[in-house]
């Protein structure tokens, strides 16, 4: 099936619904540089809506997938202005998975920083110690048992999930693998894995550092004060 849609709407380009296990429009492109869908969005900035969307997904159902893509490259987003945004998702579950590797050609920011949307709790102590109590690995991914998974196929360096949990739990969390079925093999046992926010553990690492910059501090001050002592005695055994 091939549909060709051409046209430039004050709002959105075309709205479809599919119910049951239907598939209401579906193209398999085969030429170079074919696109399965290629949707523009286009209208006058005075009659513009909050957003005007090119492409929109959304599935009702717990396990649904609004968009999914699968190629070299599964999904491109281009934000084509200063406040473009090329890939919107959001999810009460996971807002996105990516099989694969992530490239990002920007800057990678967390509006969820701002202040005014947390309450601070009190800093826990004996952070450095934790750290050092933390084993890292050198290690390789079972491809060969995961292909689906798309997973690295060189050496990598991090931390393991279960011994990262024993000292910092809440930066581990359960995850189920969602995959198509129809990408599933039958003896693939990783339905659920657990994953870590390594980005969680860059505050952990910072306070870590300080409280080594801190004792550092306290060392030296030692160490000035003995130096001190030890010149005073020097020049009570010259006097003599």
């Amino acid at each position: 099936m091939k549909i060709i849609i051409t046209c430039i709407c004050l709002f959105s380009l075309l709205e479809i619904s599919a119910q049951d296990n239907n598939m209401l429009i579906e193209y398999i492109g085969t030429t170079e540089g074919a696109a399965a869908i290629n949707a523009i969005a286009n209208t006058p900035a005075s009659n513009a809506p909050n957003r005007v969307i090119g492409v929109s997904g959304s599935a009702v159902s717990i396990d649904g997938v609004g968009v999914l893509g699968s190629a070299r490259t599964g999904l491109f987003g281009s934000g084509l202005n200063e406040n473009g945004i090329g890939v919107f998702a959001s999810g009460a579950g996971l807002a996105g998975w990516m099989n694969g590797d992530l490239q990002v050609d920007g800057t990678i920011i967390n509006p969820t920083s701002d202040l005014r949307l947390k309450t601070i709790l009190k800093s826990e102590d004996n952070y450095l110690q934790k750290v050092l109590d933390l084993e890292t690995a050198k290690f390789m991914y079972k491809t060969d048992q995961y292909k689906q998974l798309n997973l690295p196929e060189r050496e990598q360096y991090g931390f393991i999930a279960q011994d990262l949990e024993k000292t910092f739990p809440h930066l581990v969390h359960a995850l189920e693998v969602h995959l198509p079925e129809n990408m599933m093999d039958a003896q693939n046992e990783a339905s659920s894995v657990k994953g870590i926010n390594q980005i969680g553990m860059i505050p952990i690492l910072t306070k870590a550092l300080q409280e080594m910059h801190t004792e550092n501090q306290k060392h030296v001050s030692r160490i000035d004060q003995l130096e001190k002592e030890l010149k005073e005695i020097k020049l009570l055994l010259e006097l003599e």
